[in-house]
């Protein structure tokens, strides 16, 4: 018999918002919770968004302008965009003069943009690095080749992070002769590839005869996460995640082999996914869609489908319309909020889509109505695309993408409420605390059978450890009172709490 020597149990208490129901869209945000930005004199579309810790939202994407060009526009808190920043609030860069794409977007410590996403240069597409000053908007001299770096012999680059030491990581997919491969690349700080990193700074994939990746996460103990979809000759596309150690070799603690893959419907070559979510006790949940279904599908830590979840792992919306999900994200209370868009087929126009579920995969009947948002935003028949999700550091959820080819930012109510002072539920060994957090301190419950050492460190989303605190703890049940530490700005976090025998995580909220 094994016997634990400890127990810790922490809970996250939300106060539902009385004043607004969750999945209204906030008024507060450009007027009526929609901001549409045009940048340039043709069409904009946003691919990727970050939040800085000073609230501002950045979308990274294209800009039709005489020709595509990357596109980087700054928005405050508030959706108003930034006129201090580039040109009015935006920048479109044609990179050595060539059509240039912007998938993914990463936000430095020191505030320099990471951009990820592709170059034609002579009907030849490669792999694009960018690294932009936050102020102006132009090229960080100091990175590649005059702010660039080019990865010939490539395709493209869908997604890129800065890791807790600075190095840049990329993902996207190459082709081989005529099969697609995962490719994931690190860099140093200065641009140049980290020859430390699996084979010559990039690890390329050989399992399957078409392998593509979307998005990528660097985890609390360093391993990089991705997910993507692979095709096998034998059968129809699958959702995949692959995971590597830190020096980018293939981990085979993660579903044996590296690569968990998760066949949602028996159709050919029709399933993608785009986008990836942690749980707070690091379960992985991935959004797609199957037969032009949205589709969403959840991991355990170590790769296996987890049955707890929806029907078997998965959950197929069952709305009456085609649809993709392609932006997702998990709240501190675990609660998952997918972003997409639908359609009717033979009908041009496409809707805009906003799910929130429960953990176990159930629709979030709070949210909304019966859990769903399916808008004509402007109620003009055009086309509304939502292509990625966030939440703000107050706990707002922010959708963006493109509506009448301008960049789109959505903004909706998520219910999740501040607490001014603490609220607690106590049971034998499990106290509920409020989270987020308001203050410059996280209130644990811990029971421990004996008296010992245990270690709390607190890592950013970027897996960058932030703080690290040593504490003695007495038999029984006690309260810790973590200092988070003056340096530590607004927004999200994971705290892991380690015993000799064991460690959990946990995700947090820090809010101004």
């Amino acid at each position: 018999m094994r016997i634990a020597h400890f127990t810790l149990a922490v809970q996250i208490f939300f106060l539902t918002n009385l004043l607004a129901q969750p999945g209204t869209f906030d008024h507060t945000f450009s007027d009526d919770g929609i901001a549409l930005i045009q940048a340039g004199s043709q069409s904009n579309i946003a691919w990727d968004m970050e939040v800085a810790p000073d609230g501002a939202i950045w979308l990274a994407g294209v800009i039709n302008d005489d020709g595509f060009r990357l596109g980087l526009c700054k928005l405050t808190s508030e959706g108003s965009l930034d006129l201090g920043f580039g040109e009015g609030g935006y920048v479109a860069h044609q990179i050595e003069g060539h059509p240039s794409w912007a998938y993914g977007l990463a936000i430095q410590p020191d505030g320099k943009l990471v951009v990820a996403g592709q170059i034609d240069i002579g009907n030849n597409n490669e792999m694009l690095l960018v690294r932009l000053l936050p102020d102006t908007g132009l090229p960080d001299t100091t990175f590649g080749e005059n702010g660039a770096v080019i990865l010939p012999n490539t395709y493209e680059a869908r997604d890129v992070i800065v890791d807790q030491t600075g190095r840049i990581l990329l993902c996207g997919y190459i082709f081989s002769g005529t099969s697609a491969r995962f490719y994931v690349a690190r860099f140093l700080p200065n641009g140049q590839p980290d020859g430390a990193f699996g084979q010559g700074g990039a690890y390329i994939s050989s399992y399957s005869p078409a392998d593509y990746l979307e998005e990528l996460m660097v985890l609390p103990d360093g391993k990089i996460l991705a997910v993507g979809r692979t095709i096998e000759s034998t059968f129809g596309g699958s959702f995949a995640l692959l995971r590597l150690s830190e020096n980018g070799v293939e981990d085979p603690t993660f579903s044996g082999d590296g690569l968990a893959e998760a066949r949602i419907t028996s159709c050919e070559n029709c399933e993608f996914a785009y986008h990836l979510a942690l749980h707070s006790d690091g379960r992985i949940v991935v959004v797609g869609t199957s037969d032009q279904v949205l589709a969403v599908a959840r991991f355990l830590p170590d790769g296996a489908i987890d049955p707890s979840f929806g029907n078997d792992g998965v959950v197929l919306e069952p709305i009456p319309i085609a649809s993709i999900g392609r932006g997702i994200v998990v709240q501190p209370d675990d609660k998952i909020v997918v972003a997409g868009y639908g359609w009717t087929a033979g009908v041009p126009q496409h809707f805009f889509l906003a799910i929130r579920y429960n953990e176990d995969g159930s629709r979030d009947l709070e949210f909304a109505q019966d859990g769903l948002i399916q808008e004509d935003l402007l109620q003009d028949g055009i086309a509304d695309f939502a292509l990625c999700a966030a939440l703000q550091n107050d706990g707002k959820i922010l959708i963006a993408g493109y509506s009448v080819m301008h960049f789109l930012v959505v903004r909706l109510i998520s219910g999740l409420a501040f607490c001014e002072k603490e609220d607690e539920i106590s049971t034998d060994q499990v106290k509920w605390l409020c989270n987020p957090v308001r203050g410059p301190f996280l209130f644990l419950q811990v029971h421990s059978c004996e008296n010992q050492s245990i270690s709390l460190s607190i890592y950013d989303p970027a897996g960058r450890r932030v703080e690290t605190q040593v504490r003695q703890i007495l038999a029984g049940p006690q309260r810790l009172e973590v200092d988070l530490g003056a340096s530590l700005i607004p927004g999200v976090y994971f705290l892991q709490v380690h015993f000799p025998s064991g460690s959990q995580t946990i995700k947090f909220l820090v809010v101004p």
